[in-house]
């Protein structure tokens, strides 16, 4: 469409109009209201032109009331019932049964091992059965996620037959799988060798490879030897008192006897060119034995190894004593000798591999001390102790850690000046401490491998074992495993962490061997 002359004189005349003009009270002419809210807390305004009410009085807290409900006071009359305080904890637990049941079975439950009813035997067992793990109810209102407890060392307990075991501490720490896991021998592993620190190992190998200390300062280790004891330190380590870490072996070394040279080296302390052996007053003329060991043909059949022990050798296990009274059982004369013996040595014997040996160097024997004797009866007990198919720990009656005087205890190791040390209290079977705890296991047949004919006889309770506090907690650790029990001891404390005589309880030991021919 055409754009005519009219319709340009509209256009013009709309353009040219003049334009409102902006107005300085903006706000009056748009006003934008909010909402009124409540100033929290009470303020004081010195002035009422604020008050919008109605009346013509002046009341500031009038805009201050709480709009809440107030919470209703509690009367007399009142049915709703009080709402009862959350309790402290406490160590006591009140385990209230309603049914006839199960008060008979809490009372059937022993406190010592002289409360035992034969009837509830089975009961018992199934008590004090040690469950592989303790689980949380999921439907407990206050249940939390389970935290690892933070402890020094190596102290905290480790379930030996989980996998992660079976590798080192240092991954444990940090919840790191350990590349022991897959390649057993590739030590250390892949973690512990990135960091250059040692890998130490949570389960001890039954062979160990040269110690790492040995390896870093070139000198030849014990354990590349078949006669070492590989179960304690190497003799390297054990001289200058440091820790010794290995990896694990594939096999049991050879029987190689050392050259004079190696055995020099392996037992020198640094800086010190004599042998640890050499640390050892010589004897007087009087002192020496009347009968020196030689190497006969008999003698020549057995194989040179070096033991750790505390006992004179060989050991008679078969002794029987005089009527008389002289040269008595040393068990049964003095309780300490058991515990503590004559101080532990690393000695060089012969092993004919059916519990005899016989000192070849650094021996009790050879200070003057006559061979350890031990009685039927004695060595009868401690078989007792290896055959017991499974211990069922108890606490012991009449003795508490609490109440317990453990320095008249310590005290009595001690003998006055002309008289024998007088057992005042039981001592555990594996260190050397006072025991609260023993074994309670339904025996078949006593010490003397007798038929035990009647079950409340107190033949058939238990096998002899006696344990400390610490033992018995490492035996729910470990599962009854007395071997492991004892290399913990040993670990933590290599002089004085087990008792002289604790080797005469685990499976397969010289005393067992004597007895069984096996």
């Amino acid at each position: 469409m055409a754009y005519t002359l009219q319709r340009l004189e509209q256009d013009i005349e709309l353009f040219r109009s003049p334009s409102a003009k902006l107005i300085n009270t903006l706000a009056e002419e748009c006003k934008y209201s909010l909402r009124r809210r409540r100033l929290r807390g009470k303020q004081t305004i010195p002035s009422c032109w604020l008050d919008d009410d109605s009346d013509s009085d002046y009341r500031p807290e009038h805009d201050t009331i709480d709009s809440r409900r107030k919470r209703a006071s509690r009367t007399k009359e009142s049915n709703r019932p009080k709402k009862q305080s959350r309790s402290s904890e406490q160590l006591i637990v009140i385990m209230a049964f309603s049914s006839t049941i199960g008060r008979a079975f809490l009372a059937a439950l022993p406190m010592t091992e002289e409360d035992i009813p034969p009837e509830h035997t089975e009961q018992l067992m199934q008590y004090w059965n040690i469950a592989d793990s303790t689980e949380e109810s999921s439907n407990s209102r206050y249940s939390l996620r389970k935290r690892e407890r933070q402890q020094e060392g190596h102290e905290q307990l480790v379930d030996l037959d989980e996998a992660a075991a079976k590798g080192c501490w240092a991954c444990r720490k940090i919840h790191q799988e350990c590349s022991l896991l897959e390649a057993q021998f590739a030590y250390p592993c892949q973690k512990c060798k990135d960091d250059c620190i040692d890998c130490e190992l949570i389960i001890p190998p039954e062979w160990k490879r040269a110690c790492e200390r040995c390896k870093r300062s070139g000198k030849t280790c014990s354990y590349s030897h078949g006669e070492t004891d590989h179960i304690v330190s190497c003799e390297q380590c054990q001289a200058t008192e440091t820790p010794c870490i290995a990896g694990p072996a594939k096999g049991k070394p050879p029987l190689e006897p050392r050259t004079k040279k190696e055995k020099s080296e392996s037992c020198a302390v640094p800086g010190d060119s004599k042998s640890i052996w050499d640390t050892i007053p010589p004897l007087t003329a009087e002192d020496e034995p009347d009968d020196p060991v030689t190497l006969t043909p008999a003698l020549k059949n057995g194989n040179i190894r070096i033991i750790h022990t505390s006992l004179a050798h060989p050991v008679n296990f078969a002794y029987e004593p005089p009527p008389d009274g002289t040269n008595p059982c040393h068990w049964c004369s003095n309780f300490v000798y058991g515990i503590m013996g004559l101080g532990r040595r690393a000695v060089e014997v012969i092993d004919f591999g059916d519990g005899r040996y016989v000192e070849m160097n650094g021996g009790h024997v050879k200070d003057g001390h006559e061979p350890s004797r031990m009685c039927v009866t004695c060595a009868l007990e401690r078989i007792h102790v290896v055959n017991c198919t499974r211990h069922y720990i108890i606490p012991l009656k009449g003795y508490k850690v609490d109440t317990f005087d453990f320095d008249a205890a310590y005290n009595s190791l001690i003998p006055s000046p002309g008289q024998l040390p007088k057992q005042i209290s039981p001592w555990c079977s594996l260190c050397p401490n006072p025991a609260f705890f023993g074994c309670c296991t339904l025996q078949l047949v006593n010490k003397y491998q007798e038929p035990v004919k009647q079950p409340t006889s107190p033949h058939a309770r238990g096998c002899g074992l006696l344990l400390c506090e610490r033992c018995e907690l490492l035996m729910r650790a470990y599962r009854g495993n007395l071997a492991k029990v004892v290399a913990k001891n040993d670990q933590a404390n290599a002089e004085f962490g087990s008792r002289a005589d604790v080797v005469y309880v685990l499976p397969g030991n010289d005393l067992y061997r004597f007895y069984t021919k096996e």
